[in-house]
């Protein structure tokens, strides 16, 4: 079937829940019943679900999403440090450390936070920028913020230490 709950956790099961009913029609956004979670990364797994026609499609799917976590990091530790080699490191740290493995692999936000983040991360303008393009950039670069923020509210946190390194 579409769904097959016996290898997913809990929270993976909630997420998988309301892609169903999102793709049955039964969601009810003014309801209020679903306050524990974002609407966008249920949205996202049920589009995968209807594209790939059931869980396995979307999880590889998922997975390639956040496979391309490393490289973004790679190219923000690049455009920081002027280094490639500590950014090939990083980028290889956080491609084998083994929360990224679980995480990259399964259902949970997580999965399309981290490289949504990351992506904000990379579309901040640098110092070479003239004025009009670091404009755009930082629209842009709020606007992916925004939206990481509506899949996986705990990034929140993480609006400071952005605007620390963009200082």
């Amino acid at each position: 079937g579409l769904f097959n709950p016996a290898f997913v956790e809990q929270d993976e099961l909630e997420y998988l829940s309301i892609a169903k009913s999102l793709l049955d029609g039964s969601y009810d956004l003014m309801a209020g019943t679903n306050t524990r979670r974002t609407i966008v990364f249920p949205a996202f797994l049920a589009v995968l679900l209807k594209l790939f026609g059931g869980i396995y499609g979307a999880q590889i799917a998922i997975s390639v999403v956040n496979a391309l976590s490393a490289p973004l990091l790679v190219l923000i530790v690049e455009r920081l440090s002027n280094a490639r080699l500590p950014a090939l490191l990083a980028g290889l740290a956080l491609a084998c450390w083994p929360p990224a493995v679980f995480f990259g692999n399964s259902l949970y936000s997580e999965s399309l936070a981290l490289p949504a983040f990351l992506l904000a991360l990379c579309l901040c303008p640098t110092g070479n920028s003239n004025k009009d393009a670091r404009l755009w950039q930082f629209a842009v670069s709020g606007l992916v913020l925004g939206i990481t923020v509506h899949i996986r509210p705990m990034y929140l946190l993480f609006i400071p230490f952005l605007l620390a390194i963009i200082i």
